[in-house]
């Protein structure tokens, strides 16, 4: 390491970093207004200076974790998690950061207009929470049509005599001034059964939303229909890739995002937009997928994979990545809604 090189002060001053006078004459390093004494600039004029502190690793703490399956997998316990983790936008290996920079940045999303489908990081929440119009018309058709073909069964409702408030009063209780003098009708109790849907969303890079949004409406449906004869549903998107990074074309990588657990409500608007939006899916759950590799990218981030066997027998109902049509999106839920008798037993 070099030293600084000493030299005679020709002012009186201070050191700026001890604050001990400075006669002229004295020597010292750096300038007038930025003197600095020997003893502080040298410790001992027969020690080098300290090296600098080597700089802290650049990478968030997630990544692709291998698994005992043999893949490679990164879980994210909510849809906000997972839009922090995208926006946060820091590859787990630092030599992608060129990578991400020329693919997912602002300025490349506004190149790339068919890719993304105009949509942008920098509004991707407000994407998420304002979903377009015809990809709720596409949901809503869906949910008609199993309407259509599906009779739905109401849930047993039980007479509750003898409340506070309720539907209609009593009125013998209320002649003879009892408080609790109102009916009310309720819902039998019956323990609720928590069912499991996994969607894998990734699409090719030539697909639009009309190729993955049949896939997400016939999974929102099928989830509504079930919330509706009281059961928990959760749902899961998938992104599973083979050949994400090099040279390993073989292994398989998948990110996990649960975009509803089963104790919360089913609000359709706020998970329509990742799993039917073909732009917001590729600014989720692609770039996660591109930000969690630890290794180097391959240009094309792999080919689309099917789930595997393994990881499908943990879900109740599961719809791939070979579903990209309203036909066989229809027919998914046709055949599912046929095992929802098994399901409920």
């Amino acid at each position: 390491m070099v030293a600084k090189q000493l030299k005679p002060s020709r002012y009186r001053t201070t050191c700026r970093t001890c604050g001990s006078a400075i006669r002229p004459g004295d020597m010292i390093t750096g300038g007038k207004g930025r003197s600095v004494c020997a003893t502080c600039s040298h410790g001992s004029l027969a020690e080098p200076a300290a090296p600098a502190p080597a700089p802290r690793p650049i990478g968030p703490v997630r990544g692709l974790d291998l698994e005992s399956s043999g893949v490679h997998s990164l879980y994210l316990e909510s849809l906000s998690e997972a839009v922090d983790y995208v926006t946060a936008g820091v590859p787990a290996a630092a030599e992608n950061i060129p990578f991400i920079a020329s693919r997912y940045s602002e300025n490349a999303a506004r190149s790339r207009t068919a890719f993304f489908e105009r949509h942008l990081p920098s509004t991707l929440a407000s994407d998420i929470a304002n979903p377009k119009k015809s990809i709720l018309d596409a949901v809503d058709s869906m949910r008609r049509s199993l309407t259509e073909s599906v009779v739905l069964t109401s849930p047993a409702r039980n007479r509750r005599r003898g409340v506070d408030t309720g539907d209609e009063i009593n009125v013998d209780r209320f002649l003879s001034r009892q408080p609790e003098c109102w009916d009310r009708i309720e819902r039998a109790p019956k323990p609720k059964r928590v069912v499991s849907i996994a969607i894998n969303g990734i699409t090719p890079g030539n697909f639009e939303s009309r190729h993955l949004c049949p896939r997400g409406a016939a999974v929102i449906a099928l989830a509504d229909y079930l919330t509706e004869q009281g059961y928990s549903v959760g749902i899961t998107l998938f992104a599973c890739s083979r050949g994400l990074c090099l040279p390993a074309h073989s292994d398989i990588s998948i990110v996990n995002i649960a975009v509803k657990h089963p104790d919360h409500p089913m609000d359709i608007n706020s998970i329509v937009a990742p799993v039917c939006d073909a732009g917001i899916n590729r600014l989720v759950a692609l770039k996660a997928l591109a930000l969690a590799a630890r290794s180097t990218l391959d240009d094309g981030l792999g080919t689309c994979q099917s789930l595997p066997a393994e990881l499908k027998q943990r879900f109740v109902f599961c719809i791939d990545c070979d579903v990209s049509s309203e036909a066989s999106a229809r027919s998914w839920l046709q055949d599912c809604i046929n095992k929802t008798q098994p399901v409920a037993a």
